[in-house]
């Protein structure tokens, strides 16, 4: 797994020059900043560019010629308690527009093999939605490339990684992320979080985990994180209006969040989302009562 995780961190740590970071960050405050699936537009150094790809490549091509690595990847349980996610499929595809990693999960060992087959269909349903999305976007860079008289011998393709990360599996709660990422003259990375009861087959909400005034509690828990880490930092980390007020108001209707291991709830913003590029994803963990 050594060689994996080694592309991924690789993948993780490219970053654009800090003047161009500054640029995207105020753009971004003149825009306000949008909820959720916007593409965050970004120029990356083809040094970097480089470097990214002759990682991704040495990855798929260890994943798709070594067949012990292989099957190793494809069945070892991520978790080992009551309920499991599996790397269910795990392939590659290139041509002349795109080099593209998947590994699809699956859940099973739940007990409840009409829920896991729920479950199971959503994730496939909904990375199929993403992946068709993200070749649908390379083909069409590629068209449009050569209609504009582009040397098909310098072409980048685009990037493409759909992948998974289990973030807690404890006394009958399931909580899991997949996203989907899109590299080639701009990054974009998706995140689609998924949180079950593993007795009831319902997804939990954030209702569900902090009560029926669960907007203002966690809205008040993330306000007041937000206060301490510029405290901390000495600095304006957040949007701010024009009357110095956060530009975070309120909570969306349906944050984006996960359950931890201790069995609270992690609210997260994107990158742009809610405070400047150089500061990165932004999680906050929400306690389950106000004692």
């Amino acid at each position: 797994m050594k060689n994996m995780e080694d592309a991924r961190k690789a993948y993780d740590t490219i970053t654009a020059p800090e003047e161009l970071e500054k640029k995207l960050d105020a753009a971004f405050l003149q825009g306000r900043v949008k909820r959720r699936r916007r593409q965050i537009q970004k120029k990356i150094a083809q040094s970097c560019m480089c470097c990214f790809m002759l990682v991704c490549m040495s990855f798929v091509v260890l994943v798709n010629t070594n067949a012990v690595f292989a099957d190793t990847v494809s069945s070892v349980p991520i978790l080992g308690s009551l309920a499991k996610v599996c790397t269910f499929v795990e392939y590659k595809e290139e041509d002349e527009s795109a080099y593209i990693q998947v590994r699809i999960p699956e859940v099973k060992d739940t007990g409840n093999t009409e829920l896991e087959k729920k479950i199971n269909e959503q994730i496939r349903e909904g990375m199929e939605k993403v992946l068709n999305e993200a070749k649908e976007e390379a083909r069409s860079n590629w068209d449009a490339y050569l209609k504009t008289g582009g040397d098909p011998a310098e072409y980048v393709p685009m990037e493409v990684a759909l992948d998974y990360e289990v973030k807690s599996n404890e006394e009958g709660r399931l909580s899991f992320v997949i996203w989907i990422s899109r590299v080639r003259a701009n990054y974009y990375r998706e995140y689609t979080y998924y949180n079950y009861d593993l007795e009831t087959g319902k997804e939990i909400t954030l209702k569900d985990l902090l009560g029926s005034s669960w907007r203002e509690q966690a809205y008040d828990s993330i306000i007041s994180q937000m206060k301490e880490r510029e405290k901390e930092e000495g600095e304006s980390l957040y949007f701010r209006l024009d009357s110095g007020e956060y530009a975070l108001t309120e909570l969306p209707e349906h944050p984006d969040f996960y359950i931890n291991d201790a069995g609270k709830p992690v609210i997260v913003f994107e990158k742009y989302e809610i405070g400047y590029g150089y500061i990165g994803e932004q999680e906050f963990e929400i306690p389950l009562s106000n004692a």
